[in-house]
């Protein structure tokens, strides 16, 4: 059972990395037109979401 923790630790770590990459704009999946529109919708949520999840990640492995 502890090795499925340690999976979701690691998976919520690289989710929450690429969410905060995307949140601050460091890395850009998107075309311009979509980015924009999707900048202003879901930016916070990237950005604190992005940083919740590493954290999570993190108690979740140690």
């Amino acid at each position: 059972m502890e090795s499925i923790d340690s999976f979701y630790g690691y998976f919520n770590l690289v989710l929450g990395s690429t969410m905060t990459l995307i949140g601050f704009r460091v890395y850009r999946p998107f075309t311009k037109e979509k980015e924009e529109a999707m900048y202003k919708k879901f930016g916070n949520f990237f950005k604190y979401g992005g940083i919740a999840l590493i954290v999570w990640g993190l108690i979740k492995i140690f």
